[in-house]
């Protein structure tokens, strides 16, 4: 078991250092699986808040979730749509045209507001999530 000290220890080292800390203390002694695990699981939410004040400046922590979990949520559905995708390609062999049909799909994405569409954008990304996340709003009424 962790203990919380050492959680806060790695959660130190993983904020001031901007990475994910190393497998080995600085005694030259390797850290636990549990440690590295919690540390990469930290990394990662470090990651993800520091991602959110990218794209909208500076926020509360409090206020994390309100901009972190319609991004991890707009990732899924994206990827989702990819697996969706993949699938009847493999089923229609290749098929692009019986791929896109909605009902191969548990969500709408219209054309432009994809993940790997919000990414490519060079700037105003922040501008590009809520126009692209109001697109999947709009195609998917019935389901959200």
């Amino acid at each position: 078991m962790v203990s919380r000290s050492s959680t806060v220890v790695v959660a130190l080292v993983v904020v001031l250092t901007d990475a994910a800390p190393s497998s080995i203390d600085e005694a030259g002694t390797p850290l636990s699986p549990a440690l590295m695990s919690q540390a990469a699981k930290l990394s990662s939410i470090t990651a993800a808040s520091k991602s959110a004040n990218i794209l909208y400046g500076v926020i509360s922590p409090e206020h994390y979730k309100e901009y972190i979990i319609p991004l991890l949520f707009f990732k899924r559905i994206s990827d989702m749509y990819d697996e969706e995708t993949q699938k009847a390609l493999e089923i229609s062999g290749g098929d692009e045209e019986y791929a896109a049909f909605p009902e191969n799909h548990s969500f709408k994405i219209p054309d432009g507001a994809h993940w790997r569409d919000v990414r490519s954008k060079p700037e105003d990304v922040g501008t590009a999530i809520n126009n692209a996340l109001r697109a999947i709003e709009k195609a998917n009424i019935e389901t959200l």
